[in-house]
């Protein structure tokens, strides 16, 4: 499989979600886990009383599947920083 493959799924996939969590979906993929889409926001006494701009903020969540997180478990490694702050040991970005 070529780079545009790749690019190519991963584009169709990011679509997919797109427009399942926009429908109020949770999506499953599997062994690589579950997205799910939830706000927070303001309350109001009725339901007809709530618009859009009671969304305060937009929360994409995601749950790794068991085998996801057994093999994270397994893997990473914590250290201390100069201010005795635990953080994951070479955390980078990948683009």
């Amino acid at each position: 499989m070529g780079e545009n493959d790749v690019i190519g799924v991963v584009t169709a996939l990011g679509n997919k979600l797109h427009d399942s969590l926009e429908q109020d979906y949770t999506v499953d993929l599997g062994d690589l886990g579950r997205f799910k889409l939830t706000f927070k926001g303001t309350t109001a006494p009725e339901p007809k009383l709530l618009s859009k701009r009671s969304i305060q903020k937009f929360i994409l969540n995601y749950q790794p599947s068991k085998r996801v997180k057994n093999k994270l478990k397994k893997s990473i490694t914590l250290v201390e920083d100069r201010k005795g702050i635990t953080k994951f040991k070479n955390t980078r970005s990948i683009q």
